[in-house]
């Protein structure tokens, strides 16, 4: 898996998740137990905080990405489709976006 140091904070992955070698978890990130991380997926905790819950399905080619100083937040038992963008958004509990949607700042989605 690739797990990048950024500016001192290191990706921290719950027990049972799997990240495939070709997706990139970077900085201030933090993902909960048994998740699948996809092929391409790319989990930026660079200038933001990104938060995974358990349990989660992060498909191929997904972005997550919070704004400086912000967070992204991402709760249990989300699936995100294929090619979805997280931007600085809210995920509640068992929300599902689908293929190729684009979530930007400051949604906030419920089941």
């Amino acid at each position: 898996m690739a797990l990048w140091e950024f500016e001192g904070k290191r990706p921290e992955i719950g027990e049972g998740t799997w990240v495939v070698p070709s997706a990139d978890v970077i900085g201030d990130v933090i993902i909960g137990k048994n998740c699948y991380i996809g092929p391409g997926a790319r989990i930026k905790g660079d200038y933001g905080k990104v938060r995974v819950g358990d349990g989660c399905s992060i498909q191929e080619n997904v972005i997550i990405h919070a704004r400086p100083d912000e967070e992204a937040s991402i709760g249990n038992h989300v699936t995100l489709g294929h090619g979805c963008i997280i931007h600085n958004a809210t995920l509640e509990d068992y929300v599902v976006v689908g293929m190729g949607a684009v979530v930007s700042d400051y949604v906030v989605m419920k089941e």
